[in-house]
């Protein structure tokens, strides 16, 4: 499996519509970062309110970035984020932007067929 596809299954999996349209906000202001641990892919999939680094979160002991880590699935969507556009930050976020694109646009094409059905059922 490419990383694209690692990162699109991992984000596909958790995140849902609200949370892909933040982070791709997030990711088009050039606010998502690999070495930064609260914008990186993990840092952004286990926090409640998107941000950047922040001294709060890395003085807690427990914070929603090492508790990620421990999810080696996680582990491998971040290894495969960095990964992406050859480890080039500028084609990394392009990338995972359009990864983003497409996950929201397979659920619309979903929602469209399913608003299709009912019409046939309500026939």
């Amino acid at each position: 499996m490419s990383n694209r596809e690692i990162v699109k299954r991992f984000v596909a999996s958790r995140w849902n519509d609200e949370k892909i349209a933040h982070v791709y906000a997030f990711n088009e202001d050039g606010k998502m970062s690999f070495v930064n641990p609260c914008a990186c892919l993990i840092g952004v999939d286990s926090s409640q309110v998107l941000h950047k680094w922040s001294w709060g979160c890395l003085l807690r002991r427990e914070n929603h970035y090492h508790i990620a880590r421990r999810n080696l699935i996680a582990l491998e969507a971040e290894r495969a984020y960095l990964a992406l556009g050859d480890f080039h930050r500028k084609a990394r976020r392009r990338i995972f932007g359009e990864i983003l694109r497409e996950i929201m646009a397979e659920r619309e094409a979903v929602r469209q067929k399913c608003a299709e059905a009912r019409e046939l059922v309500s026939c």
